[in-house]
């Protein structure tokens, strides 16, 4: 299409018609069915506007009618009177099977304390160990790694007394490959 030129197109046959801007607004007539056309301005291309999701939302949210919050008022705290939770016994029968409940939960927390703190105590000096090591030699051996979280690992049973800490504690894969201590 040569600059300067408007296309347009024949309502009665379809064929395509060039006309120079200059004519704009004036009357055409079509070489090939002889019907009148008026030649159109030249139009505009019309942005391509790309529905944004966040207009239809802040419009939504700016027609909004905002919502008012209730105001809640403070129930007074219960009463002795309120709480029945002890009703039909006695004092001595509460501290008794509270004692029974502290008492027991003080050895399981006790043994899994003294757990915790020989894990602590192994995996620090497993750490020791392979820091000693990683600097003394400039390298990071993966087995003695191993060995910290053996080492970990191994204060937890032994704080349990269990009657096989070693075997029912040890991982599976040193327990098949026999690189963990058995009962024969």
């Amino acid at each position: 299409m040569a600059e300067g030129k408007i296309v347009i197109r024949c309502d009665q046959c379809g064929s395509r018609l060039k006309a120079p801007e200059s004519a704009v607004g004036r009357k055409i007539r079509c070489p090939r069915c002889q019907h009148v056309l008026v030649v159109p301005g030249a139009e505009e291309p019309t942005p391509i506007v790309a529905d944004d999701p966040l207009d239809s939302l802040a419009a939504a949210e700016s027609s909004a009618q905002a919502i008012s919050t209730p105001t809640l008022k403070a129930s007074p705290p219960p009463t002795e009177a309120d709480s029945n939770w002890h009703v039909g016994q006695s004092a001595a029968t509460i501290a008794s099977a509270g004692g029974a409940l502290v008492g027991m939960a003080a050895r399981v927390g006790g043994r899994f304390a003294l757990g915790c703190l020989l894990s602590l105590v192994g995996a620090l000096l497993g750490a020791a160990l392979w820091a000693g090591v990683a600097v003394g030699t400039g390298y990071e051996i993966g087995y003695i790694a191993w060995g910290v979280g053996i080492a970990a690992g191994v204060g937890m049973p032994s704080a349990t007394a269990s009657p096989a800490p070693w075997p029912a504690s040890s991982p599976p894969a040193f327990r098949c490959s026999g690189c963990w201590p058995r009962r024969l």
